[in-house]
């Protein structure tokens, strides 16, 4: 069984190693469901494609303040959340 600070020190390790492979990861594993809720929020696909790359270049580039996985959850979704906002203001 995986405690909270073997899942820390893993995070931490996979950060370091190679951020870019690690990003791929993250990509792969809410990629999907990111892109769901925010095509559902903006009834665009292309909208919801543009903003789900936006988030996830601001998440790799924050990657090292984030603490573990659960942050960057939140985060993610988090930063979704101003974009959906920014995007909603704009076509106002």
């Amino acid at each position: 069984m995986t405690t909270q600070n073997d899942s820390d020190s893993i995070w931490s390790k996979s950060i370091k190693e190679d951020s870019y492979l690690f990003l791929e990861e993250l990509f792969d594993k809410y990629g999907r469901q990111l892109f769901a809720y925010l095509l559902a929020r903006t009834k665009s696909p292309e909208a919801a494609e543009e903003i789900l790359y936006i988030v996830f270049i601001r998440a790799w580039q924050q990657i090292h303040s984030l603490q573990d996985e659960q942050a960057l959850k939140h985060y993610i979704h988090k930063e979704s959340s101003k974009e959906i906002i920014r995007l909603l203001k704009q076509l106002a």
